[in-house]
């Protein structure tokens, strides 16, 4: 069993220390993944969106919820970099922090994380990192949604219309009314979590989600509702959409007057005068009158 602080401080004056319990909730942020389709170059969680990376937004939301032990699972060789964004975003709160190195398959990085937890955690949550703008309402959601024996997912509606195919052939409809898009943070009890997590390791079985595995372990698994805020950034068009949800995107390069270069963006205000030719017979009314 992991030792741990029986308190840990808060941010505020330094002479006045905040002493708040050792939460029993631990949040494993999965940040452990290459970035294949992203192909941008570095880990996923590493990559920028704006000024922060992935993994530092997905942090920010961390902390922003209910305070919690918070495991980051890293790539390995890039620890250093997840501390370093693990102690830019935790603030008062970076002696609940810490970060493992993950492994080959996204499995055995979670079975990293939970083997870090601390001893008075009794709920784990597992979020990954690429779900980087996922609210904090979200979190503390699945928080308080957590059972003795039930896990919790986020989800969202299917709102697309979906068919079955063999081949390039349409094999007829599916019912969406069936379907619910999964997203992250999940929550578990802890016991049954880990015990689910040596059944599947021992199994050899990947499963895609850890609902998943929870669930063959013969656990029921429930739904809230999510945000369509937590999707997640696998290919380049997502980190172009996270970037628009923040309004880093740039316009695109137009020729560009003097004028154009000095002038402010946003609403402007000015007088000017509106001239119209007429003629032909009949009365000329100005303004109605």
């Amino acid at each position: 069993m992991l030792r741990h602080p029986p308190f840990f401080v808060g941010a505020g004056n330094v002479n006045r220390v905040s002493m708040l319990p050792v939460p029993d909730t631990a949040i494993i942020v999965v940040a452990a993944g290459s970035g294949t389709r992203l192909d941008a170059g570095a880990p996923k969680a590493l990559v920028g969106i704006d000024t922060h990376s992935i993994l530092r937004h997905a942090l920010d939301g961390v902390f922003a919820a209910a305070p919690a032990q918070v495991i980051v699972v890293a790539p390995a060789g890039f620890e250093g970099d997840a501390e370093s964004e693990l102690q830019a975003a935790a603030g008062g709160r970076a002696d609940l922090g810490r970060v493992v190195t993950g492994g080959d398959t996204r499995q055995k990085s979670v079975a990293a994380g939970l083997a870090a937890l601390w001893g008075d955690v009794t709920r784990v949550l597992v979020h990954d990192a690429a779900r980087a703008l996922t609210p904090p309402a979200v979190i503390d959601a699945v928080v308080a949604a957590v059972a003795d024996e039930v896990g919790i997912i986020p989800t969202l509606p299917v709102v697309d219309t979906l068919k079955r195919v063999d081949g390039d052939l349409i094999a007829g409809p599916v019912d969406r009314s069936e379907l619910a898009a999964a997203q992250t943070p999940q929550g578990f009890p802890r016991a049954l979590l880990e015990a689910a997590y040596r059944s599947a390791l021992a199994s050899g079985v990947e499963y895609t989600d850890d609902a998943a595995l929870y669930a063959a372990a013969g656990h029921a698994v429930r739904r809230i509702p999510g945000d369509a805020r937590g999707f997640k950034i696998t290919t380049p068009d997502d980190l172009e959409r996270a970037r628009h949800l923040l309004g880093v995107i740039e316009r695109p390069a137009l020729e560009t007057t003097a004028v154009d270069a000095a002038s402010p963006t946003g609403p402007r205000v000015g007088l000017g005068t509106d001239v119209h030719a007429f003629g032909g017979d009949g009365a000329l009314w100005l303004a109605g009158l």
